[in-house]
């Protein structure tokens, strides 16, 4: 089974062969793991939002769609979870800062650590936006962004990974880099002048 490609082996997960799973997990929990200590710095942390991520992968499995790369729906999944783990450390901290506040004092006058609504759904909403025009580049372009942008590659492990010359992978990076640029403006545009996004 190792011989099969990502979306292959998630499409037979899909289909109820769970067990095929633990290929995955053998494949991608080193890069997940990679992706949240670059944020959180926190190793157990990171080890449980690896199991969060697979433990969704598995929950989720029904709505896989084989047409898209793996790996961008992995990581779109990754970020979520990050994203949830990071609201939870925000509303524990004001829990925390809400129970030192003085006795004496209004409990709504404790400071807040979680950002305001409008700047949240302005930033969730360029995150989603992001993730759209990911998905309109063409499968080379998509693992390009994901093994650079999203899994932290250096170049050369991802010249090592796809079998190919360095100075044509650093132009076809910036190529899909531009594309995804261009792609999310274009997204960007439509969003904000009140048009539906396709």
């Amino acid at each position: 089974m190792n011989e099969y490609g990502d979306n292959e082996i998630m499409r037979r997960v899909s289909g109820g062969n769970l067990e095929d799973l633990t290929i995955l997990y053998q494949r991608y929990h080193m890069m997940l793991f990679a992706f949240f200590m670059k944020r959180t710095r926190q190793k157990c942390l990171s080890e449980d939002l690896v199991q969060e991520v697979f433990l969704r992968v598995m929950k989720y499995r029904k709505s896989f769609n084989p047409e898209h790369e793996f790996a961008s729906w992995l990581f779109v999944i990754a970020r979520n979870v990050q994203h949830s783990a990071g609201k939870k450390a925000s509303r524990d901290l004001h829990i925390v800062k809400r129970d030192e506040v003085d006795p004496n004092r209004e409990v709504d006058d404790a400071p807040s650590s979680e950002p305001l609504p409008d700047e949240e759904t302005d930033r969730r909403l360029k995150t989603d936006l992001l993730y759209e025009a990911l998905e309109m580049l063409t499968p080379d372009n998509r693992k390009l962004v994901v093994l650079r942008r999203m899994q932290h590659l250096e170049y050369s492990k991802i010249a090592e990974l796809l079998d190919c010359e360095m100075g044509s992978l650093r132009v076809k990076t910036h190529r899909a880099f531009n594309e995804l640029k261009k792609q999310y403006q274009i997204l960007l545009r439509r969003k904000t002048n009140g048009l539906s996004v396709i």
